[in-house]
């Protein structure tokens, strides 16, 4: 079973409107029924990730991914809020390693494993791999499992593994709600192991196209546990109308569930805990996901409140009121980690986590980070309190408290080593609205190299200049860069070097010869360059005639320490079409002609320039667009910074930076205005290769329902122009067209004289047509003879309509006629001609020898004489008519059902025991009566009360869903008989005089009859 979901709601998007009209249901619904007994409390996740060179691109690999899915498992386990624990398994020839991580409390140790794994195996053992670690887990049912198997490939092992025996080892011991995904990255899953997985009820498989990393934890990838983060739970991705989500919340009473739209495609699942009803720790709900390409459920539990980045919860505390200035450092803005009110959720993503952490004196690094929500949401950052020897700026000024900042926002945190000591190490923990971010850990570095050189004058330990005791590095910047060129084909690498403010280094990028051809920043390559630290180096290489199959290894070095190599190699040139010239133009720096057309420019085309662009709130736009150019040519297309208010995602991926397209590759860029104000603009010039393109307008217009825009009318496109438009008599055509850009309304005009037009399935002469809705108009001929045109007047944007041709109906007349002058006018001859006169056959005129001089023979007068038409003389020819019929069908409103509710009551009796309290009175005669002194009969009354209870009947009546019921359409054919009285013409002859007449028919034509 195979689906796909994208990450719209973990990249910032919000809930927009929830929809009344889709399948919701709560309570206990027939099979989605939550097992009694104890459930799982913890998750267990295992992470089975290819490590073989493919998915760097070795080998039989296509691209270079592993980067990619680092960063998604990171993303994922990021914003995992349950305390679990992770197993993370490599595997190539067999499993290579196997590690377990408690979470959240080693998320960093989690990260820093990650960042080491180098994919270098040669083979591909996946099958053997799965036996070897579902044996490996031990049954636990406080714990709820999910396996996510990650590979570029399919199953190479020389002595495969069965699959099916693997996963009867993984059945053996699962938990009821454990679940086990196989995810094909840009390869095809083998048939026979997607019928093993779909065999089962807890193993599915999921094929992505290349370069694209699915989103963890989404629709379709659901984990067998999901627990709520402050009481609220939202999961995204693309649902058809058919799915029916049901929550069974009879453990968890309240547990509300609600779906909504976020445009595309998209819809929105949201879990939300209603604040009186919290629930209990142990309180649990079963959440159950259907629909024909997507069937899961996932345990739902109140979850524990767990930090990011596995430290207490910072920030309790007051709101603060102060300027940002004037706060605590360390000091959150909001109280309980929560968010200011109506801020929503923010989150605070590091951007470079890869950047230099070892610092040594005066040397100086910069964390990137950026803030992750909702468009329009504000918040503050606060990273604390610096130790002394460390000194900090954000965004190149003085950190001085809280940074104010908003969604989209970067924020360049500077560290400057002024004092610390070698091998002291410093934790950087930010906060964003109280909530931990992943922190960073930053350590001093000795000097390198001697002591400080400036002088007998300078003061003991005191270096002239701290910048030059650490060496500069070169770093690549773009590691996924195009490394095997066709002939004529180029690439560029972007270096940048990195070290202590005011350092420079010699970069020398060696001998390029051998086939290449180079260029730094656009100019030749002569030889070493001087460039200063945060320099950025673009190495441009050309293949000028580097042989397929050829490599040319670049190895540069900053002051003769040598960088990390490159390796370019060449391939062949891709064919071109017998007759076609080279068009590349000329190589650059020489003036020669270049090898192939595929050193041809390459530009960037938009496909639809009549994509809307003007957005509501919460509209969205795609804008499409292809790189044209010779095949093998790439480029690097960059859509910019989008102004705030406007958000985007490319191939239905968040927009992070430049992208590398192929010549022939579509880039669909999807905007949404999520926050542009009414009547503002933002204008996007997409650059290809630094070159813009042409750019566009987006306009904000008033606030409407979600996916109509209010302001801009949508226009009508035809969907089958090579419709029949030659139509006989009672013949129809159906032209069939869809509203794009917006909603449309369409109407008829009077039909033209001998048609008749109709909205297919509609009635009435006006129809409104909703963005991206189908229409159909039929044209039926009613009365145009052959030859004669009307076009039918049909009124809206843009639509286009043709005209329609009568012609004749079924068997073409004209035909007839030929065939009568064939075979059939000799029956009309016949019974033209006289007694004793042979008729004239008719067809071509025969050779005719020359008329030879006779005697005319005589003629009886006694009968008249009839000549036959002469050979070669038009013959006179009479038609017969018949009518057909001819039937045609047309829709019709046949009725209708309409479905309510009515509330019936009857009686029911049941039979309650009730229980009540009786006076009993016992009366005991005394054996040994005693004398009672004093006393005085009658002179004091004693009086004993008794209250008496009893139970009485309290009738409460509860609703409860005793069945559902389902509208829908099917079409039924069935065939009915049709009768109509038709005519026909027959031959009626009536001779004069003393004739006779031959039927060519009847047998005995040939003796006349009179």
């Amino acid at each position: 079973m195979n689906f796909f979901t994208s990450g719209l709601v973990r990249r910032g998007l919000a809930l927009v409107s929830l929809t009344g009209g889709l399948a919701l249901a709560q309570g206990n619904q027939g099979d989605c029924v939550l097992p009694q007994g104890p459930l799982p409390e913890r998750s267990r996740y295992v992470v089975m990730l290819d490590v073989s060179g493919s998915m760097v691109g070795k080998g039989d690999g296509k691209y270079d991914i592993f980067g990619q899915v680092e960063r998604e498992l990171g993303v994922f386990l990021e914003e995992t809020t349950s305390t679990s624990t992770v197993r993370l398994v490599t595997f190539a020839r067999g499993v290579e390693a196997s590690r377990d991580f408690d979470y959240p409390g080693q998320k960093a140790e989690l990260q820093a494993y990650l960042n080491t794994l180098k994919p270098d195996g040669t083979r591909t053992f996946l099958y053997r791999s799965m036996q070897r670690v579902f044996s490996g887990l031990r049954k636990d049912p406080s714990l709820a499992t999910t396996v996510y198997v990650l590979t570029d490939g399919n199953d190479n092992d020389p002595q495969p593994v069965n699959l099916q025996g693997a996963l009867a080892t993984f059945e053996k011991s699962r938990g009821t709600f454990d679940k086990l995904y196989y995810i094909g990255l840009g390869t095809d899953i083998p048939r026979a192991a997607e019928t093993a997985f779909d065999a089962t009820s807890y193993a599915r498989t999921l094929e992505v196209p290349p370069r694209i990393i699915p989103q963890l934890g989404g629709f379709g990838l659901l984990p067998a546990l999901l627990e709520l983060s402050r009481g609220r739970l939202t999961r995204s991705g693309k649902l058809g109308e058919d799915v029916r989500l049901r929550l069974d919340n009879s453990r968890f009473p309240g547990l509300k569930l609600g779906r909504g739209r976020l445009g595309a495609g998209e819809s929105l699942l949201s879990l939300t805990v209603d604040p009186a009803r919290p629930g209990t720790p142990d309180a649990a709900a079963l959440l159950c996901v259907e629909g024909t390409k997507v069937s899961e459920r996932a345990l739902v539990r109140p979850g524990q409140e767990v930090p990011a980045g596995g430290g207490p919860s910072a920030g309790a505390g007051s709101p603060g009121t102060g300027s940002a200035g004037a706060r605590t450092p360390g000091a959150s803005g909001t109280s309980g980690g929560k968010d200011a009110p109506g801020q929503g959720t923010l989150r605070l993503t590091l951007l470079n986590p890869e950047e230099v952490r070892a610092l040594g004196p005066g040397e100086e690094t910069t964390l990137r980070y950026r803030v992750q929500g909702p468009a329009g949401r504000r918040g503050q950052v606060n990273f604390g309190t610096l130790p002394e020897g460390l000194t900090a700026t954000v965004d190149d000024r003085p950190l001085t408290g809280p940074v104010p900042v908003t969604a989209g926002d970067t924020v360049a945190l500077t560290l400057r080593n002024t004092g610390l000591a070698d091998g002291q190490a410093v934790r950087i923990a930010p906060t964003l609205n109280g909530q931990a971010a992943q922190a960073q850990r930053v350590t001093g570095a000795g000097a390198a190299g001697s002591a400080a050189t400036g002088g007998a004058g300078t003061g003991a330990g005191t270096a002239s200049t701290p910048a030059a005791t650490v060496p500069p590095r070169l770093v690549l910047l773009n590691p996924e860069a195009n490394r095997s060129l066709a002939p004529g084909e180029e690439t560029t690498l972007n270096y940048r070097l990195e070290g202590p403010a005011g350092q420079t280094g010699q970069v020398d990028f060696g001998d390029l010869s051998g086939g290449l051809e180079a260029t730094v920043n656009g100019q030749p390559l002569t030889g070493p360059l001087t460039v200063n630290a945060g320099d950025t180096v673009a190495l441009t290489l050309r293949n000028r005639s580097l042989p397929g199959g050829g490599a040319v290894s670049v190895a540069p070095s900053v002051d003769g320490r040598a960088a990390e190599p490159q390796q370019v190699t060449g391939r062949a040139a891709p064919s071109k079409p017998a007759g076609t010239a080279a068009t590349g133009g000329t190589t650059p720096g020489t003036g020669t002609p270049s090898d192939t057309a595929a050193a041809g420019p390459v530009r960037l085309v938009l496909l639809n320039p009549e994509a809307n662009r003007s957005l509501a709130p919460g509209e969205e736009t795609t804008l499409d667009y292809r790189l044209e150019g010779p095949q093998g040519q790439s480029g690097q297309v960059n859509f910019g910074d989008l102004p705030q208010g406007l958000e985007a995602t490319v191939n239905g991926q968040p927009l992070t930076g430049l992208l590398t397209v192929n010549a022939g590759d579509t880039v669909a860029l999807t905007l949404r205005n999520a926050g542009l104000p009414e009547g503002g603009a933002a204008t996007l010039t997409p650059t290809l290769n630094g070159e813009p393109a042409q750019p566009q307008r987006i306009t904000a217009s008033a606030p409407g329902t979600l996916g109509e825009n209010a302001q801009t009318p949508g226009r009508v496109v035809p969907l089958n122009p090579e419709a029949g438009r030659d139509l006989a008599r009672g013949e129809s055509t159906v032209l069939r067209y869809r509203a794009e850009g917006g909603p449309a309304t369409v109407q008829l005009g009077a039909a033209p004289a001998g048609t008749r037009v109709t909205f297919e399935g509609q009635d009435g002469n006006t129809l409104t047509v909703p963005a991206g809705g189908e229409f159909g108009v039929r044209v039926t001929n009613t009365g145009l003879d052959r030859g004669q045109t009307a076009t039918p007047d049909v009124r809206a944007a843009g639509v286009p309509v043709p005209a329609i041709t009568g012609t004749r109906a079924g068997f073409d007349w004209s035909l007839l006629g030929l065939l009568g002058l064939l075979g059939l006018l000799p029956l009309f001859l016949r019974r033209a001609a006289p007694r004793g006169v042979q008729p004239v056959p008719v067809g071509p005129a025969p050779v005719v020898a020359p008329p030879v001089a006779t005697a005319p023979t005589p003629v009886t007068p006694s009968r008249p004489v009839v000549t036959a038409t002469p050979a070669g003389a038009a013959p006179d020819r009479v038609q017969l008519l018949e009518e057909r019929l001819t039937v045609d069908k047309e829709r019709v409103k046949a009725g209708g059902v309409e479905i309510g509710k009515r509330v019936e009551t009857r009686t029911e009796q049941v039979a309650v025991p009730l229980a009540r309290e009786e006076a009993y009175i016992e009366r005991h005669a005394v054996a040994n009566p005693q004398p009672v002194e004093g006393a005085v009969l009658g002179a004091g009354r004693e009086t004993v009360r008794v209250n008496l209870e009893a139970e009485r009947a309290r009738v409460e009546k509860q609703a409860y869903v005793a069945e559902e019921v389902e509208v829908s359409k099917r079409t039924v054919t069935e065939t009915q008989q049709v009768t109509e009285t038709v005519g026909r013409e027959v031959l009626d002859v009536r001779p004069e005089g003393d004739v006779t007449v031959v039927d060519g028919t009847d047998p005995e034509a040939g003796r006349g009859r009179r």
